[in-house]
């Protein structure tokens, strides 16, 4: 590439890029990674190796379009720049659905958590240096599906927590702090397909939010003895479905945990906790979602407002809190076809969430995406400093381009694909 080339090239790469950034949040290009695992289902984050970066398991499906053949438990040790460059295989069956990291022995290193429809709920210890011991069964195959860890009994120890279809229950087993668990307490439910915990009554004490087949959200109170009690049932858009993802976070700014959820329909839906436990009637973010599979919320503009993404059928997209419990229009981020699993983890140890996104490209091989986040910084591509993203910046690299200047964006002493690369991927992007 010369620096002849022309804006409207360069504006026909921005359309076969399909990038954009939403208003006020902005990410670098993606890293693309593991591109020769299987899909991943679901994803949990720790320093597993203690190296000071961010580190990632994922519980997969089958390598497509075999699955379920060959379904994993995988550590992906980060190297803090959004990529993954050693990849450890720690299991493998025919399928798997929840993972979650936490220490369960009390010796400071991070452990893995795992469930499986046809392999029950099963852990991992690790040793600090990115490495596991056998696999120890917590609870058969009772088809447990999603998976979370959270100290459940106020000992100081994280408990296990996962969502049970055969049994219609949420499950609850406790640490004993050796690395062993306490016997399963279940906790009637429905069809339970994802799970989440956070204090919905403000007691201090952890309580549960349960996805179910349905598309509904059941919130169940927990009593700090490891005992859960039913207390709110949401409806969902009224669609069956076979999946679902739900996050919690501050969606409306009154700093009470409120829920966003997704199921395999087309809505992106919230409730707004109450305080006491329970949450609000449904609302309707987004009624024309394409096929969403995932949601999470974070914070991704500093701005005190918790933003909320989610994974389709499509691509990556970011819903912008514009205050009140009210969103901006969904801007996608272009990582992938086919997203399945989103997650927000600081991957470069900078405090800013980024977007971490696992799919199907294109049908093809299953990938991660890592979007390191630039919001809040200013805008990466913004050369001129007027608060957006636009031709003049990308004139300023064209007309720079195989020499060094005010475009080299990326510090290396020369503009280059780099460079034009960051413009094209956050074009239009307005601070």
């Amino acid at each position: 590439m010369s620096a002849r080339m022309t804006v409207n090239e360069a504006v026909c790469l921005i359309a076969l890029l399909g990038a954009a950034s939403a208003q006020g949040i902005a990410f670098l290009p993606p890293v693309f990674t593991l591109a020769d695992q299987p899909e991943p289902k679901k994803m949990a984050a720790a320093d597993f190796n203690h190296d000071g970066n961010l580190d990632i398991a994922l519980s997969t499906k089958g390598p497509f379009p075999t699955e379920p053949e060959g379904a994993s438990i995988v550590v992906a040790l980060g190297d803090g720049a959004g990529g993954f460059p050693d990849v450890i295989s720690l299991f493998t069956t025919t399928s798997f659905w929840g993972v979650t990291a936490a220490d369960f022995n009390g010796d400071g290193n991070p452990d893995v958590a795992f469930s499986g429809t046809q392999n029950g709920v099963s852990y991992m210890l690790g040793n600090g240096i990115g490495e596991f011991g056998p696999r120890i069964i917590v609870q058969g195959s009772t088809l447990p599906t999603a998976l979370a860890s959270a100290d459940m009994n106020l000992d100081g120890i994280p408990d296990l927590i996962w969502g049970s279809e055969n049994l219609g229950a949420i499950v609850v087993a406790l640490s004993n702090g050796d690395g062993t668990f306490a016997a399963p307490v279940s906790t009637t439910a429905g069809s339970i397909l994802d799970v989440n915990v956070a204090d919905m009554n403000l007691d201090g004490i952890p309580d549960v939010v349960g996805g179910t087949r349905q598309n509904g959200i059941q919130v169940f109170l927990g009593d700090g003895a490891g005992n859960l009690t039913f207390v709110d049932f949401v409806s969902g858009d009224s669609s069956f479905v076979q999946g679902m993802g739900l996050a919690i976070g501050h969606l409306d700014g009154d700093n009470l945990p409120d829920v966003a959820w997704v199921g395999e329909g087309t809505t992106l839906s919230a409730a707004f906790g109450t305080g006491a436990g329970t949450v609000s009637f449904r609302q309707t973010i987004d009624g024309g979602v394409f096929f969403p599979k995932d949601v999470t919320i974070a914070d991704y503009d500093s701005d005190g407002l918790d933003d909320i993404v989610i994974a389709t059928f499509s691509s990556a997209g970011v819903y912008r809190n514009t205050g009140g419990g009210t969103f901006a229009a969904v801007q996608f981020v272009g990582s992938s076809s086919q997203a399945v699993v989103c997650d927000a983890f600081d991957m470069n140890g900078d405090l800013l969430p980024d977007l971490v996104v696992t799919g199907r490209n294109f049908g093809e091989s299953p990938i991660v995406a890592v979007h390191l986040n630039f919001s809040g910084t200013g805008i990466p591509g913004d050369i001129n400093g007027d608060g957006s993203v636009d031709l003049a910046d990308l004139n300023a690299v064209l007309s720079q381009f195989g020499g060094p200047g005010s475009a080299d964006i990326d510090g290396n002493g020369i503009v280059d694909l780099g460079d034009l690369s960051v413009v094209l991927f956050n074009f239009g992007t307005i601070a």
